[in-house]
């Protein structure tokens, strides 16, 4: 025998996980070109490339087109679940503050899966060459080299787009740089938007990012990357709320969501492969 779910629960369920989800749910999309795929297995994003203004070759002839590498990237979008059972007494004395809970868990699910996804595609198919063999830890040395080969990659340098993903261990060890840490270094206005995990240094958004990948214990791959040039969707959280009677006797709640990522571009990601078994410095490094 199946019964109905409280109306209180299931509509402010809904809406309080999408809005986790779309708030605070995952960093990277928003990084991304992406757009809501409407509950779609595959959908095409336009993603910008690179390309050069040129002269007219000689008046009445033709006027060469930039090369400009824009590119229709066709997503194939997998589903993943984020699911919880929830005892049928507990549900049915739930107040707002109860589901709030509930949805939060199963939003940040989701969004850290979403984030996984992404970190996943610039991995595998980041094409320019790797700073770094794993035997130190992350530097400023090894970023600004890693700035460097990606701006000789023909990339817009300054319009804010570029990205640095660093686990936990590379991220302290940038902050023992001053000109990392120190507000006089960085600008006035940050850290950026206020959140201690996000910076914004030598043209290029660092966030301190969980879920990258190790190839090898103690170490690990951090990520550079233009965000215009990769592909990103996920859509909207769709929870299924299910009665399971007989022995059970409890709720399944059931949130799916479709999620995809492609890098249009190899060269314009690449990896910083840096030591997370390095003790931090008790002092700043100061700049020459």
């Amino acid at each position: 025998m199946s019964k109905q779910a409280p109306v209180l629960f299931v509509t402010e369920y809904e809406k309080r996980v999408n809005q986790k989800l779309q708030r605070i749910g995952n960093k990277l999309l928003k990084t991304a070109s992406s757009k809501d795929p409407k509950n779609k297995d595959k959908i095409k994003i336009f993603v910008g490339g690179s390309g050069e203004a040129v002269e007219r070759p000689s008046r009445n002839s033709d006027i060469p087109y930039m090369n400009s590498g824009r590119t229709a990237v066709e997503l194939a979008l997998t589903a993943y679940f984020a699911g919880d059972p929830v005892d049928w007494e507990d549900l049915e004395s739930m107040e707002v503050d109860d589901i709030q809970t509930i949805a939060d868990t199963a939003a940040l699910a989701i969004g850290r899966k979403i984030d996984d996804v992404i970190i996943s595609e610039l991995n595998t198919n980041a094409g320019l060459v790797t700073e770094g063999d794993g035997s130190e830890a992350c530097s400023v040395r090894m970023i600004m080299n890693a700035i460097e080969k990606a701006h000789l990659a023909d990339w817009p340098e300054d319009d804010g787009n570029w990205y640095c993903l660093l686990g936990p261990n590379a991220w302290g060890h940038m902050m023992t740089y001053k000109q990392f840490a120190n507000a006089d270094y960085v600008g006035d206005r940050l850290p950026f938007v206020n959140k201690a995990s996000i910076r914004e240094w030598n043209g290029v958004v660092f966030m301190r990012q969980r879920g990258l990948i190790s190839p090898a214990g103690g170490e690990e791959n951090g990520l550079l990357y233009y965000g215009p040039a990769l592909a990103a969707a996920a859509g909207t959280a769709k929870p299924d709320i299910n009665w399971m009677g007989g022995q059970k006797q409890l709720w399944s709640i059931m949130d799916k969501v479709r999620v995809g990522a492609k890098l249009s571009q190899t060269a314009a990601a690449l990896k910083l492969h840096y030591a997370t078994d390095v003790a931090y410095q008790d002092v700043y490094h100061t700049p020459a």
